[in-house]
């Protein structure tokens, strides 16, 4: 029986979770069986990952097999048994040829001694011609199409046996829902899906739906779900969503019925989450689950994906798997029983890969012919721990491409110590002072998501007032009679309402049948100091525009965002009878909770996780990731970067050999809708961004991206105030 790697750790399960109807499915994507980078060892991590997840349901969306590695086998395989025929076939040619010689001869000698010795010869050649003719009719190279069929009966057997037998925390069997792609998998993939399927028929827990499309209904939520496979061959992409959007555009073309709830898009080895927002499906794309040996797409992500469907939104949580298959030499254990120069050997080629004995010999100062003896004895083990290959041609030794395939297995860190989880809700674009700025859910609902998700930090990504450049008071797109510094003052009162709404929210869980009275100060300052959100701001173009009339940008927001972040918790203070706090005490608290950050600054949570923040003076692209791409290029230190300014939503994740796990955040708007937008043919996103990050050892392994807030479409209309005004003088407006 296969033994099942250690759990990933529980972290923390997603709040939709405590939610009836909520539905937990697992999508992994090209396992690639049949290449040089299959890894038996990630889909059985994936199976972990899934089974502490307590998943539904599970969905290999493209990539069962590899198109490439397939056919790069078959041709193998032929040219292999064309070199063993023409090499018969060609000594064959050299005894007719002797035989011929011979024949001649006897004609020729009239010697009867010679004449008996060359007819014996010849019986001689004769037989071996016969036995190289009959060897020659059996060595005839097959047709490729015999050789492919062959091919999916050993692939399919194969993954009968490696693809693991899902289930649940509870021990309840998942099932498994493919899909192939004729660009991936090819119709070798469609017929090792088919194959595979009759092969589980016993345990009924492989089910194929098809290629390139498939749609899923799921149970609890009743939600409806499309999975996505390229058709044909795609080039190369610089940009992530180019492709995901593109089949996703054309199904939506060929589509006679209303869009499903979510899209998921496979075989691209990306990482991509974009909200519903403005349109009416979700849209995400998976990782690979196999070792990159090459891209087409500008692949970048191996791991597995979970999402959690409840009825109002969905969270997707990534497991990177990268970290490991970059370094996973090092994840092979020596055997029991082997020597201490074994052992050297071993441990040496798990940093290099291969190595000539001379190299040992030299490096080691280890004899050749101990050297010699001990690689025989390791070359003849087969066992579960190691497999050495001797490479004839190049004289090299290095682990069995095939034993790591089959017997690697990957560790993932334990639960407990060295595992930290950091949560930032994000936003950009708020135009405190705009007509179309949703302010209740500001004030309101964003301090609900902010308890809910238990954020550490709160970001602003820029734009926090509307501003008054381009005429927008005249153009009707201004609260009435708002400047600068309403606008600032709006946009502080709002800000820090929901900061300490927030505060008093968590005080209250983490007070309950507690005596205040024996709270000391120390306490308290302790409870404020965790449950108080930092909040970060950057400024954006907008908030520049105050530079233009010689002010500095968000001047007097910042000072008031202090004061009244200072007395609000005060205020809290007093009213829940806790120890009050000096003001001193207080300021400083302010200080450090009240951050103005510029493009370039950092925040580092104590785990080691580095965010900033970018206000792109910029328009939108065609290609939606291209934005929050361009971030991560620029700003290499750190581990998200929350991008603002676009009015559009898109979630990248990306892997990165010294960091590990990276997020670009490319968040979306807090107005309802943008007049200047709408002219010009273009539709906002609307709410927050949640991004959770499970580090370990300061390495990001697992995040979890999701968009909230719903667009109440509701906007002040700025005429009402003269229709108000009206009234009020007793006319009645006719």
């Amino acid at each position: 029986m296969e033994k099942k790697p250690k759990a990933v750790p529980a972290v923390v399960h997603s709040p939709l979770l405590k939610q009836t109807g909520t539905d937990v499915a697992g999508f992994l994507s090209r396992i690639d069986a049949g290449s040089d980078g299959y890894r038996k060892g990630l889909l059985l991590l994936a199976e972990s990952c899934f089974r502490n997840a307590n998943v539904d349901c599970v969905y290999l969306v493209g990539g069962l097999v590899s198109k490439r590695g397939v056919a790069k086998r078959i041709q193998e395989i032929h040219t292999r048994e064309q070199l063993a025929y023409d090499a018969v076939k060609e000594e064959l040619a050299e005894l007719v040829s002797k035989w011929a010689d011979m024949q001649s001869k006897l004609k020729d000698d009239k010697k009867k001694t010679d004449k008996s010795k060359l007819e014996g010869e010849k019986e001689k050649l004769e037989q071996k011609m016969a036995d190289l003719k009959e060897k020659l009719s059996q060595l005839k190279p097959r047709k490729l199409a015999v050789i492919s069929s062959e091919i999916v009966e050993q692939l399919s057997k194969e993954l009968s046996e490696d693809l693991p037998h899902f289930q649940n925390k509870d021990g309840r069997k998942v099932k498994v829902y493919i899909v192939t792609s004729p660009a991936y998998d090819g119709s070798v993939g469609h017929q090792v899906a088919l194959r595979l399927v009759e092969l589980r028929k016993k345990e009924r827990d492989v089910l194929y739906y098809g290629q390139t499309r498939a749609y899923a209904q799921l149970k609890k939520c009743g939600k409806g779900v499309v999975l996505l496979t390229p058709e044909k061959a795609v080039w190369r992409s610089p940009v992530y969503s180019s492709y995901p959007d593109r089949l996703v555009g054309d199904d939506l073309k060929r589509g006679s019925k209303n869009p499903p709830d979510m899209y998921v898009v496979g075989c691209f080895g990306s990482s991509l989450n974009r909200g519903k927002g403005s349109k009416k499906f979700q849209r995400i794309s998976l990782p690979a689950l196999h070792k990159l040996e090459d891209t087409t797409t500008g692949e970048n992500m191996i791991g597995v994906r979970i999402v959690w469907f409840g009825k109002d939104r969905n969270e997707v949580r990534t497991y990177d798997f990268k970290h490991l298959t970059t370094n996973e030499r090092s994840m092979i254990t020596l055997p029991a029983n082997c020597s201490k120069v074994q052992a050297l050997i071993l441990e040496d080629l798990k940093i290099h890969g291969s190595r000539h004995i001379g190299q040992w010999e030299d490096e080691l100062g280890i004899p050749r012919d101990i050297l010699e003896k001990e690689l025989k004895e390791l070359l003849g083990r087969k066992n579960s721990k190691s497999s050495l290959l001797y490479n004839e041609q190049s004289t090299q030794y290095s682990f069995d491409p095939e034993w790591m395939q089959k017997m690697l297995r990957f560790s993932w860190p334990e639960d407990g110590l060295g595992w930290s989880l950091d949560t930032v809700v994000g936003f950009s674009c708020a135009h405190a002072g705009s007509v179309h700025t949703a302010e209740c859910f500001i004030v309101t609902e964003l301090a609900d998501i902010l308890v809910e998700v238990g954020a550490d930090v709160l970001f602003d990504a820029g734009d926090t007032i509307e501003g008054l450049k381009h005429d927008l008071d005249r153009r009707k797109e201004v609260l009435p009679g708002f400047n600068y510094t309403k606008m600032e003052k709006l946009a502080a009162h709002m800000l820090s309402t929901t900061m300490l709404r927030a505060l008093e929210k968590r005080l209250d869980k983490a007070l309950e049948g507690k005596d205040v009275k024996k709270i000391s100060l120390a306490e308290v300052e302790e409870l404020v100091s965790k449950h108080l959100v930092v909040f970060i701001y950057i400024c954006g173009n907008h908030d520049d525009w105050e530079l233009d009339i010689g002010l500095d940008s968000l001047a007097l927001f910042d000072v008031l965002m202090r004061k009244l972040v200072t007395e609000g918790v005060d205020e809290i203070l007093r009213k829940k009878g806790l120890p009050v706090m000096t003001m001193l005490s207080l300021r400083n608290l302010a200080d450090k909770k009240v951050l103005a950050f510029t493009e370039d600054d950092e925040y580092t949570f104590q785990s080691g996780m580095k965010i900033g923040g970018i206000h792109y003076h910029a328009g939108r692209t065609a290609a939606n990731s291209a934005w929050p791409e361009r971030a991560l290029a620029q700003f290499g230190g750190v581990h998200q970067k929350i991008v603002g300014n676009f009015h559009v939503e898109e979630q990248v994740e990306q892997y990165d050999s010294d960091l590990g796990l990276r997020a670009s955040d490319m968040l979306p708007t807090l107005k309802c809708k943008s007049d200047f937008e709408s002219k010009k043919g273009k539709i906002v996103d609307f709410g927050v961004g949640v991004r959770r990050m499970w580090s370990y050892k300061g390495r990001m392994l697992i995040t979890e991206s999701g968009l909230r807030g719903k667009n109440p479409n509701k906007s002040v209309k700025p005429d009402k105030v003269f229709e108000v005004h009206l009234k009020e003088l007793g006319i009645d407006k006719k």
